[in-house]
């Protein structure tokens, strides 16, 4: 008898520690992070010509490409358990706002960003840290013209040109409490020989001229520009993100 009782003390001893070791481990512990997207509603068709009337600029919209979800999906995917990721959503009007020219000399958009950014994340609950990805600027080759956001440009004469994919944006990290930046990083991948020699940096990728939409609006219908700056964001948030957490 008395072995009996032994044999199931160990037993339920065994099992409890057993079930106490398959226990999954828990995700409480990972720190929530408020994702500001900011960077798939606008896509730019612009020439760079030789002589300054050569150049034009087409803004199109493209929200139906879904390239915010994209970043959404990426940044979940690229934080992994560590941190649940939710998304915020920003006013249209105060970013249209914040795309406006004007304001004068003295204006201070990164001051007005980080504003708005901070006022959405309190609206919307707290999180531990609040990331925003939004579009930036980056001088092209050795021209004074400077490509902003997502977008397809043609340099140079027709017959001689060269044509470039572009998505430049940035990432940018704060505390979830005091909203004080953390850190700041222009999206990237690798440098390469040929953006060294051309001097065209940024994220970008060289194309050929039957990239070249015939109309700024059939950009939208193209599912070879599409695909190509979905390729651009997926590569740099995978290459930047990482090093910033």
């Amino acid at each position: 008898m008395r072995g009996a009782i032994v044999f199931f003390l160990t037993l339920f001893f065994s099992s409890a520690a057993l079930g106490q070791q398959a226990a999954p481990p828990s995700r409480a512990a990972s720190k929530s992070v408020c994702l500001i997207p900011v960077v798939g509603h606008k896509f730019d068709v612009k020439k760079i010509g030789v002589m300054v009337f050569g150049n034009g600029l087409e803004e199109i919209a493209v929200d139906s490409w879904g390239i915010d979800e994209l970043i959404v999906r990426k940044v979940g995917t690229v934080l992994g358990n560590r941190f649940t990721v939710r998304r915020i959503n920003f006013p249209k009007a105060t970013l249209a706002a914040l795309e406006s020219p004007g304001g004068g000399l003295f204006r201070n958009t990164t001051a007005e960003w980080d504003q708005a950014v901070a006022a959405a994340a309190r609206a919307s609950g707290k999180c531990d840290l609040t990331i925003s990805v939004y579009r930036t600027g980056a001088a092209f080759s050795n021209t004074n013209q400077t490509l902003f956001g997502l977008g397809i440009v043609s340099y140079g004469a027709e017959l001689m040109g060269s044509y470039y994919l572009f998505a430049h944006f940035a990432i940018r990290i704060y505390d979830g409490n005091t909203f004080a930046v953390l850190k700041t990083e222009v999206a990237r991948t690798e440098t390469t020989l040929a953006s060294v020699l051309t001097g065209v940096g940024g994220l970008t990728r060289r194309v050929d001229k039957t990239w070249w939409p015939e109309t700024p609006q059939a950009a939208v219908q193209s599912a070879q520009i599409r695909d190509g700056i979905r390729t651009l964001v997926n590569q740099s948030l995978e290459k930047t993100l990482p090093g910033m957490l």
